[in-house]
C-alpha cells in the first residue's frame, strides 16, 4: 500500500524556522540543482530573465549567479523571514566577482501560486523543494506556464514521497541523522531539523502525481522523472 501523503504547513515563517532551514547542510544538493538547472536551460537562457519560485533563504539563485551566467535573477518567497535571511545571505557575499554576481539577484516577497509578474515575462523558471509545501500544486504549475515566454524553460525539483513507512524512516535516518555527540541547543536544533525533513518527505508527491498535476495545469508534455533516491525533477519547454 502506497504511503498516504500528510501535508505540512505551507509557510516556514518564524525566525527559528528560517535559521534551522538555512543551517541544514544542503550545500551538495543546492550546488547540483544550480548546475543542473543551468544545463537544462542551456546557452539560450544564460543571459536571460530567470525566476526562482519558493527561493527560501536564497542559496540557489546566489549559486546560479556565481556560476558565471549573466542572467537577471528574480527570487520569490512568501515568507518574510525567509526573504530576510536571503537578503542577509546576499550581503554576506564579499568576494569581488561573487559579490557582483549576487548583486544581480533580486529577492521579492510574494505567492508562488500567484506571482506578481506579467504574462510571458521570464525566459526560465526554476524551483526547488517548494511543491511539497503546497496544498494544491496545480495553480503553481499554471503560474509557471503563465509567466514563461514562448520557448521558455521550466526546471522544478522536489522530494518524492517514499513508498512505505519503513522507507520513510530509512531515508530520514540516512539524510537527517542526529550526531551522536550533539547536546544542548545543538541537539535541539538537529532534532527540529530531523523532524522537518521527515515531515517534508511525508508531504511530498510521487512522480505520477506530479505528472498528472502538471498536465492539468497546462504543462503538456512535461517530463517528470526520479533524479536521485529522494528527488523527482520536472522539465518543460513552453511551446
Amino acid at each position: 500500500m502506497t504511503l498516504t501523503r500528510v501535508p505540512e504547513p505551507e509557510l516556514m515563517d518564524s525566525v527559528t524556522e528560517a535559521d534551522d532551514y538555512d543551517r541544514m547542510d544542503f550545500s551538495e544538493v543546492n550546488a547540483r540543482f544550480a548546475s543542473d538547472a543551468r544545463a537544462s536551460f542551456g546557452d539560450a537562457c544564460a543571459s536571460a530573465a530567470v525566476l526562482d519560485l519558493g527561493t527560501g533563504t536564497g542559496r540557489i539563485p546566489l549559486l546560479y549567479a556565481a556560476s558565471g551566467a549573466p542572467a537577471r535573477l528574480v527570487a520569490l518567497d512568501a515568507a518574510p523571514a525567509m526573504v530576510a535571511r536571503a537578503e542577509g545571505n546576499r550581503r554576506a557575499v564579499h568576494d569581488g566577482s561573487s559579490a557582483a554576481a549576487a548583486a544581480r539577484v533580486v529577492f521579492v516577497l510574494g505567492d508562488a501560486t500567484r506571482p506578481p509578474f506579467v504574462d510571458a515575462s521570464f525566459d526560465a523558471v526554476m524551483s526547488n523543494s517548494l511543491v511539497h509545501h503546497l496544498p494544491d500544486p496545480v495553480p503553481f504549475f499554471a503560474a509557471i506556464a503563465r509567466v514563461l515566454a514562448p520557448g521558455g524553460r521550466a526546471f522544478v525539483r522536489d522530494l518524492a514521497r517514499p513508498e512505505s513507512e519503513a522507507a520513510l524512516e530509512a531515508q530520514t535516518n540516512r539524510y537527517a541523522a542526529i550526531p551522536v555527540d550533539a547536546a544542548g541547543e545543538e541537539l535541539a536544533r538537529f532534532t527540529r531539523q530531523r523532524a522537518l525533513f521527515h515531515a517534508s518527505l511525508h508531504a511530498a508527491f510521487t512522480v505520477d502525481e506530479v505528472s498528472a498535476m502538471a498536465e492539468a495545469a497546462g504543462l503538456r508534455g512535461a517530463a517528470v522523472r526520479m533524479t536521485s533516491d529522494r528527488h523527482w525533477t520536472l522539465t518543460w519547454t513552453k511551446p
